[in-house]
């Protein structure tokens, strides 16, 4: 009885390591520690775990959250690429509706956004594309774009900022 216990657990073992054979199945740090001081790997991605639960704590705050551009420009986390393309957003929206300016939020590229923040789901080491999942909202998955910038890793790109919209999530 014990063996047959032992041969079913480890089939389904077995099968649920498989079932994330997809594009963007869960990497663990051993899974992608090779190549050059310069590779993007998960050992590295805690810059992109701060800065996306960072902008979620900022978000609870309601009221006293801090406006979204001053907030990433106070980042030390994001490049001037970003930075800039985050402003080129806000203030198309801000030219073309004045009252409501933008109706989504660029960094989620959504309207709402799991509240617990997020964990990492894979990553892409070519095209240094990271692939998070919210904590408490397993569908909701968004895209970030992460640059080596003077040998520091740094978000370029978050939801709809400087991320083509082919390596986007489909809302």
């Amino acid at each position: 009885m014990k063996k047959l216990i032992f041969l079913i657990s480890m089939t389904f073992c077995i099968m649920s390591c498989t079932q994330n054979s997809g594009d963007k199945s869960l990497l663990t740090g051993s899974e992608n520690t090779a190549g050059s001081r310069d590779s993007l790997t998960v050992d590295k991605l805690d810059f992109a775990l701060e800065f996306i639960n960072g902008y979620v704590d900022d978000l609870k705050k309601n009221e006293s959250a801090t406006d979204l551009v001053d907030w990433a420009n106070s980042n030390k986390l994001v490049t001037p690429e970003f930075k800039k393309d985050l402003s080129r957003i806000v203030d198309e929206a801000n030219r073309e509706n004045p009252e409501i300016g933008l109706e989504y939020d660029p960094i989620f590229d959504a309207q709402d956004y799991p509240s617990e923040g997020f964990e990492l789901l894979s990553l892409d080491p070519v095209s240094n594309l990271v692939y998070l999942r919210g904590k408490d909202w397993n569908e909701f998955e968004l895209t970030l774009k992460a640059k080596c910038v003077d040998g520091v890793w740094l978000v370029d790109g978050c939801g709809s900022v400087n991320v083509p919209e082919k390596d986007r999530d489909e809302r």
